[in-house]
């Protein structure tokens, strides 16, 4: 591999650059140009966040429901074509009249 230094990089339009030196974890992978962090420390530290989420998941039982159900809310926002605040403000008025229905005062 070419070494390239963080300046040569950034100044070809380059997202990475490779220095030839082991990072402080001794990889010898490219770098990141923003943060300097090598890639296989990158991917290693993202693994070790989704396993420590997969335990705490593990823990607290009922939370899958939860992340569902707001997946399921972002979808829902998504087929209907409509902004977040649009599809918000539609669900507080028919909310609102559901409300009004269980309580038998007219719409108006």
């Amino acid at each position: 591999m070419k070494i390239i230094t963080q300046s040569e990089a950034e100044q070809a339009g380059f997202n990475y650059f490779f220095t030839g030196k082991p990072c402080r974890n001794g990889h010898l992978d490219v770098r990141h140009i923003s943060t300097k962090d090598c890639i296989q420390c990158k991917k290693e530290r993202a693994e070790r966040e989704r396993a420590a989420k997969r335990v705490w998941i593990d823990a607290h039982p009922g939370v899958n429901e939860v992340i569902n159900s707001v997946r399921r809310g972002r979808a829902a926002i998504k087929a209907s074509g409509l902004t977040k605040k649009e599809y918000f403000k539609l669900m507080e008025l028919e909310e609102e009249n559901d409300l009004l229905r269980r309580l038998d005062f007219p719409n108006g």
